[in-house]
């Protein structure tokens, strides 16, 4: 399982109102995911070198950010976008989490 250390999130008009407009995502659903203990949410590799983080928001509702790194020294993302989980994408989470409440 990859393990990444989320401190900062870079913001701009563009992924904000992609997100928001394109997935009715916004930007504080995606720092609840993200600023949340990283034992809470799954990475996985994505395309071009990005990260796929499935984590849970507070009202249970799983989401799916994009993450391209900027510096990994610092911890520093920028998050390409965010969307509701596909059934794949769900069903691999709840499998991951479920073999990680017995460690």
């Amino acid at each position: 399982m990859l393990k990444i250390d989320i401190q900062v999130l870079l913001w701009d008009e563009t992924n904000e109102k992609h997100m928001l407009e394109k997935h009715h995502i916004t930007r504080a659903d995606v720092e609840e995911i993200c600023y949340t203990d990283s034992s809470s949410f799954l990475v996985e590799d994505g395309h071009d070198g990005r990260y796929r983080v499935i984590g849970p928001r507070k009202d249970g509702k799983i989401l799916v950010v994009i993450l391209a790194l900027e510096d990994e020294s610092r911890g520093i993302y920028y998050p390409v976008t965010a969307k509701q989980t596909k059934r794949q994408e769900l069903r691999r989470y709840l499998a991951w989490k479920a073999g990680t409440e017995h460690e």
